[in-house]
């Protein structure tokens, strides 16, 4: 099963590394930062519960340029949809799996970067033991027939 720690750190690494983008990644709301960062938001939209389900996670980069480095251009926040639909086609690695991306889409609101996608996979849950085993096993085979 992958966990979200393992789905956390493969965004990050996509905008990090694959995409190159310098930008702080949170994961939790961003109070006050005077850095450029990408907010990334992850909401799971559906599970197919059983011994394997389907995982449908919406993922939503929100990339914002901070006012106080310089003017926000939107020239600069199109080179960086254009990184990030590179980083994440064909497909967004998670953990040990290639998950493949159909589709992106972004846009432009109040000088913050949307970008969007969905991830989407086939999962099992691990099986772990919960209950206690039997440490001693006495049988009275006095009273049983011949």
């Amino acid at each position: 099963m992958i966990t979200s720690r393992e789905i956390r750190e493969s965004l990050a690494r996509l905008i990090k590394v694959r995409a190159g983008l310098p930008l702080k990644v949170y994961f939790n709301h961003v109070l006050d930062a005077a850095d450029d960062y990408v907010f990334v938001e992850i909401r799971p939209e559906k599970t197919d519960e059983g011994f394997f389900f389907v995982r449908r996670l919406r993922i939503d980069f929100h990339i914002v340029l901070s006012p106080l480095l310089g003017e926000v251009k939107h020239s600069d926040l199109l080179d960086m949809v254009d990184a990030l639909d590179a980083a994440t086609h064909p497909f967004v690695e998670i953990a040990d799996r290639k998950v493949t991306v159909y589709e992106t889409a972004s846009h432009i609101f109040d000088d913050i970067l949307h970008f969007n996608f969905v991830l989407e996979f086939a999962d099992a849950f691990d099986e772990e033991e919960t209950h206690e085993l039997m440490q001693e096993l006495a049988l009275d085979l006095s009273a049983a027939p011949c």
